[in-house]
C-alpha cells in the first residue's frame, strides 16, 4: 500500500510539473511573440 501511495503522489507531482512546463510556454509564446 505504502509504494502504491508514493507512485501516485510521484505522478500527481510529475502531473503538475507538466502543467506548470505547459503554462510557462504558453506564457512565453504570449509575452515574446515569434
Amino acid at each position: 500500500g505504502c509504494a502504491v501511495r508514493l507512485d501516485r503522489a510521484e505522478h500527481r507531482q510529475q502531473r503538475t510539473i507538466e502543467q506548470i512546463a505547459m503554462a510557462l510556454r504558453d506564457h512565453d509564446r504570449d509575452a515574446f511573440p515569434v
